[in-house]
């Protein structure tokens, strides 16, 4: 997920690039993992409370912050703008601090994420309402 969200954001900044030095260009495509992502979560849901409540908390929450700014640019794909590679940024942030935790329980370590990271994962993007 966190690839195709790099990737996406990488699309967005040439095309602002484009539209601010007058360039009318189509919006370029992405081909979604969507379903790849949630297959996988999907089929893993039931278990997440394995995790601990912290790291299922975690999963969850970053799964479903994807899934909303996923839906949000496919809503508005001629709406290109800074907002949206904000909202890219900010959960691309949440899907890199994440798996690092779920490395360290499957290495044994206990599933407490600190502070500092906490704060960067469940802090919720600004995705503005689809009009």
């Amino acid at each position: 997920m966190n690839q195709w969200l790099i990737a996406r954001a990488e699309v967005l900044e040439r095309q602002i690039r484009h539209q601010q030095a007058g360039a009318n260009l189509p919006v370029e495509e992405l081909e979604i993992p969507r379903s790849a992502a949630r297959l996988v979560f999907e089929a893993n849901a039931n278990r997440l409370d394995l995790l601990g409540p912290d790291l299922a908390s975690a999963t969850a929450y970053c799964h479903a912050s994807f899934e909303r700014a996923e839906w949000q640019l496919i809503a508005t794909p001629e709406d290109i703008g800074g907002h949206e590679l904000d909202v890219l940024h900010t959960i691309s942030a949440k899907l890199e601090k994440t798996p690092m935790y779920l490395e360290a329980f499957a290495a044994g370590a206990a599933p407490l994420i600190a502070p500092a990271d906490r704060k960067t994962i469940f802090t919720p993007p600004a995705i503005e309402p689809v009009s």
